[in-house]
């Protein structure tokens, strides 16, 4: 059986963080201007549109104060793995 669902694309900007995760490694993006992390990869800071970033690893660590349940495959390739 192969696998329908779709793949992310590395490009430019989110290159970096597939390349860590293919390491086991979580790194974000941290706006040089305002200090905060984002996720995922942008152009420009969400919080300040600066488009000075460094990367900065974490250690996956936090708090969840939301999830939600998929019901409704937005892509074939989902279809069989729903909910998710």
């Amino acid at each position: 059986m192969t696998d329908t669902r779709p793949v992310p694309a590395p490009d430019d900007v989110s290159g970096f963080y597939w390349q860590a995760a293919a390491e086991h490694r979580l790194v974000l993006q941290r706006c040089r201007s305002c200090h905060k992390l984002q996720y995922p990869p942008e152009i420009c800071c969400v919080h300040c549109q600066s488009d000075q970033f460094a990367l900065a690893e974490v250690s996956g660590r936090g708090v969840l104060y939301s999830y939600a349940v998929v019901d409704r495959a937005l892509h074939a390739g989902f279809i069989d793995a729903l909910p998710y």
